[in-house]
């Protein structure tokens, strides 16, 4: 750490105020309650019992004061109209305390509700699902089924090919559902 010049730490107009009424207030100050003090101390050097009972008598003057401020010495009856508006404060706090518990009891039906009904539409979708898988496989053995009957049609004796063709028409459509998972 460098070390600076005393004017570089305290500023230039520092040293060149020739101002001391400060530092005389400051030591006028100090040396008047250095006197106060030692007048004090002097005086209960010899008179302890006597600044003893001036500081007990102090204190409890105070004391009585706060005591008297703080209500110590009202009537025992309090005021008719603050008990009415305690009452009444009381009696609305103990409501609104009714109606948060029956509002959390509705909100826990209201999830518990919510959930089950994610549950059926969680059921609802797969079964929606299921069901559009067998459509699905409806549609394409409807399609295979009218294929084979549309190329009977074609041909000249299309009651004998149908005939002729539903065993087989059959027998594809059942060994394709059985490859199918």
């Amino acid at each position: 750490m460098d070390a600076k010049r005393l004017d570089e730490r305290l500023g230039p107009d520092r040293l060149d105020d020739p101002d001391t009424a400060e530092v005389e207030a400051i030591f006028r100050d100090k040396t008047q309650f250095t006197r106060i003090v030692g007048q004090v101390y002097e005086a209960s050097d010899t008179h302890l019992w006597t600044l003893f009972g001036l500081i007990t008598a102090a204190l409890f003057v105070v004391w009585l004061a706060g005591f008297a401020i703080g209500g110590g010495f009202s009537a025992s009856e309090a005021d008719p109209s603050a008990e009415a508006f305690v009452a009444e404060q009381t009696e609305l706090i103990r409501q609104q305390s009714i109606e948060l518990q029956e509002t959390r009891s509705r909100l826990a039906v209201a999830e518990g509700q919510t959930a089950f009904l994610r549950s059926q539409v969680t059921g609802l979708t797969e079964d929606a699902e299921r069901l559009q898988g067998s459509l699905n496989e409806a549609r394409l053995e409807m399609s295979i089924i009218i294929g084979i009957y549309e190329e009977c049609l074609n041909r000249l004796y299309a009651a004998e090919c149908i005939a002729a063709a539903r065993p087989a028409a059959e027998a594809f459509i059942d060994e394709f559902f059985a490859e199918t998972p």
